[in-house]
């Protein structure tokens, strides 16, 4: 019997849709394209085609139809809100928790808030009244790094609020009554025993467990498909063995597991799950034949229709493509003669290996061993552990439970750490979207039967070879020619650029704080994100903290191979403990000389300063690669511009002086260098009010294009044909063009290829 799988075309459509509309927004150009494309599909294409060009647009429009963030009028409002803790996200003295608002300043509202600051440990259903400041989330300003504002939108909530006050209402709900018991029973066990079901049980919970990320076994730690898989398989069949028929047993499995999904609060993985299994249980009465990759379709359907933010949260990603790798590749590996028992894991893992690329950066092959040797133990806790919150008031069924689980996530836990410190971890830089897209479907071309077996029509082999080339073209070029490539990291108020090409270097760290640490909250990170763990040099430009304050930290975490210094020191506690660890870290310290010029490879940095104190005596650089040119001025006023500007050639780039302050960057200064382009680094409403209106004045009088980091994120400086200068935004849909574009092809190819049988897919 031959079948088409539409399915999959139009889930995989609108999943386009939904990131197309987050990444180029209602952009007129993209926008007119778009309508352009498909009036061309509706009128000459198909009707499978039509309705995946209908589902793509259904896809465009749900990140606007469904946001739910308030504007930023709301911001800085001190409210008061009252309504039930819907989850809970963290225990202990920072607990977050998702609130279902019933009344805000005495009004009614129906919106959720996640609040922060949480000292008291709340448990989902309690009531609470909460009073604090209403804060709207920000966007993430640099690449890879978690993005606040995404998260919260998954969340379905309108803002966080920053606790000032929380008081308990009384209540009497289901749901606390239900945690407070489970509670109470977990706290029968070790303490390590109690963390660790309690996370998988409910999805909260302390400790870290980083034994179990490192080894791929962190969807234990998230009530997830996983678990609700072991649940409706021990339910099921103790129904069945209590004398309940089979159609009867289903159903109430069924409806057990609603019951706990809302118990819980419906994560992603765990609905997914309630939808694919309710699909499977009731295919049987209906005489419909189930089939797991559309039933996964629906699920995801369903998903992002009720929330579409969902699609960006590794929760989501994670739980669905582990599940379709899971359905797709596990007949195929077997048909390669791959044993059942280890084609389980190994099609899973190469399903989640490019998200765990691009979420944490490495992938341990060990967590193929370790979800065959160490899950066994796993299961034999959780279901002990359910079995106890039911019968464990029985003495001695109670006791013979709980050894089972004492013994079992004991040794489940010393056998996850044993292998967590095995060698072999692969780490690398952050694996970005693009290049995600390119592994899958290269993927597919591997194991699809319709490509293995040459079905595809010869009209169209031209599209899917040339597509697939076009897809990959663009990490070859990166690989074999590096490019120069310039960030100036949105550090806050400071300054922090790294340069990457045949050598990694930086020009300051920032790191004044004001209350938030941007070292371990931006810049490191970032540098594993980006695969860096060695720094050839690390040039600072003056000692004041807001450009040097997180070098200390960059020595203790990150192999530096060299600091180099401006002449002008002072020797304060924070300093003489930087050159004490370099010393212990035998880092070399070097003193730079006026007119020092060093060579990395084809880069060449021109060192300047004047004899001048605070910060007049700010090292000034001129960074040169073929045709490119950039100008680093650190804090450097008016004086210094003057003594030095004589020896500085034109440039196309200039890092606009102390953050953009009106005592740097004169007419003369400009006139000298006439830069292009004028990068300011500088805290979005920072207390100096930089950049000055004056200095602004004067850039745009020279026509000199201003990039801001404040206002504009991470601005990029490349070298790859040509000079390029681009904001965050502007360099994140640049880079999907190419592979959307050989998507496109690869897309039209297969769809209009021959139809597969069923065997050869599941």
């Amino acid at each position: 019997m031959e079948m088409k799988r539409p399915m999959i075309g139009y889930t995989l459509s609108l999943i386009a849709g939904i990131g197309m509309g987050k990444i180029f927004g209602t952009e007129y150009v993209f926008l007119i394209l778009c309508g352009v494309f498909f009036c061309g599909l509706f009128y000459w294409g198909k009707k499978s085609l039509r309705i995946a060009g209908l589902c793509f647009l259904v896809g465009l429009s749900l990140p606007f139809l469904r946001d739910p963030l308030w504007d930023d009028g709301f911001n800085g409002r001190y409210v008061k809100v009252e309504g039930r803790v819907e989850r809970v996200f963290q225990k202990g003295e920072n607990q977050k928790l998702l609130l279902q608002g019933e009344k805000m300043n005495g009004a009614a509202v129906r919106e959720k808030f996640y609040i922060r600051g949480v000292t008291t440990e709340y448990v989902p259903g309690e009531k609470i009244s909460v009073e604090g400041f209403f804060r709207s989330p920000r966007a993430q300003k640099n690449p890879y790094l978690f993005d606040e504002k995404n998260y919260i939108r998954s969340l379905g909530a309108a803002g966080s609020i920053q606790a000032e006050n929380i008081s308990s209402l009384e209540c009497v709900h289901w749901k606390l009554k239900g945690h407070l018991y489970v509670l109470s029973r977990l706290r029968e066990f070790s303490r390590t025993t109690e963390n660790l079901l309690q996370r998988s049980m409910l999805g909260y919970g302390e400790g870290d467990f980083d034994a179990l990320r490192e080894i791929g076994l962190a969807h234990i730690l998230a009530a997830s498909g996983f678990h609700l898989g072991l649940l409706s398989f021990f339910f099921l069949h103790f129904l069945l063995l209590s004398g309940l028929g089979k159609r009867q047993a289903s159903i109430w499995t069924v409806l057990v597991l609603w019951l706990y999904g809302a118990f819980i609060g419906f994560p992603p993985g765990l609905l997914r799950s309630l939808v694919m299994f309710t699909l499977l249980i009731f295919s049987v009465p209906f005489r419909k034949r189930y089939d797991a990759l559309d039933a996964l379709c629906i699920a995801a359907w369903i998903s992002l229709f009720i929330n579409p933010w969902w699609l960006f949260q590794p929760a989501f990603l994670l739980s669905y493509g582990g599940t379709a790798c899971l359905l797709i590749l596990y007949p195929a590996l077997q048909a390669w003669g791959v044993h059942k028992i280890l084609a389980l894991p190994l099609s899973v893992a190469l399903g989640l290996l490019p998200w765990q690329l691009h979420f944490f950066g490495q992938w341990n092959p060990w967590a193929i061993l370790a979800n065959i040797l160490l899950l066994p133990f796993f299961m034999v806790a959780f279901i002990g552990a359910f079995l106890y919150l039911i019968f464990g008031f029985t003495p001695l069924l109670g006791s013979i439970l709980k050894f089972f689980v004492e013994q079992s996530s004991g040794i489940f836990l010393i056998l996850s750490e044993d292998a967590a410190e095995l060698p072999g971890r692969i780490s690398t830089a952050a694996w970005n979207l693009p290049l995600i897209i390119v592994y899958f479907i290269l993927l597919y071309l591997l194991f699809s039967p319709a490509t293995r077996q040459w079905q595809v029509k010869k009209s169209w082999r031209k599209f899917l070879v040339t597509g697939t080339l076009f897809l990959c073209a663009a990490p070859c070029f990166q690989i074999l020619y590096p490019p120069f490539v310039l960030r100036h990291i949105a550090i806050g108020q400071g300054d922090a650029a790294l340069i990457q090409g045949s050598y990694n270097l930086m020009v300051d760290t920032g790191g004044e704080k004001y209350g938030y640490d941007s070292g371990e909250g931006i810049l490191f990170p970032l540098l594993r994100k980006l695969g860096i763990s060695t720094i050839h040099g690390l040039y600072i430009t003056h000692l004041d903290a807001d450009h040097c304050e997180n070098a200390l930290e960059l020595v203790k975490q990150f192999h530096v191979k060299g600091v180099f210094l401006p002449p002008q020191k002072e020797y304060t506690p924070w300093f003489q403990n930087f050159l004490l660890l370099c010393q212990k870290k035998k880092v070399p310290v070097y003193d730079l000389t006026s007119g020092e010029i060093h060579n990395w490879g084809n880069l060449q940095i021109q060192n300047e300063f004047a004899d001048l104190s605070g910060n007049d005596g700010s090292l000034m650089q001129r960074i040169q690669m073929d045709k490119i040119s950039i100008l680093f001025t650190g804090d450097a006023g008016f004086e210094t511009e003057k003594q030095l500007m004589d020896r500085f050639a034109p440039v196309k780039v200039l890092k606009v002086g102390h953050h953009g302050s009106k005592y740097s960057t004169g007419e003369d200064f400009l006139r000298k260098i006439s830069p292009k382009y004028g990068i300011l680094s500088c805290g979005e409403n920072n207390r100096y009010g930089h950049p000055h209106q004056e200095v602004i004045e004067k850039l745009q009088e020279r026509k000199i294009k201003i990039y801001r980091t404040d206002t504009q994120g991470c601005i990029t400086v490349k070298s790859c044909f040509g000079l390029r200068v681009s904001t965050h935004e502007e360099e994140t849909k640049e880079i999907f063009i190419p592979w959307l574009l050989g998507a496109v092809f690869v897309f039209v190819g297969l769809w209009t290829g021959k139809r597969v049988k069923d065997e050869d897919w599941i």
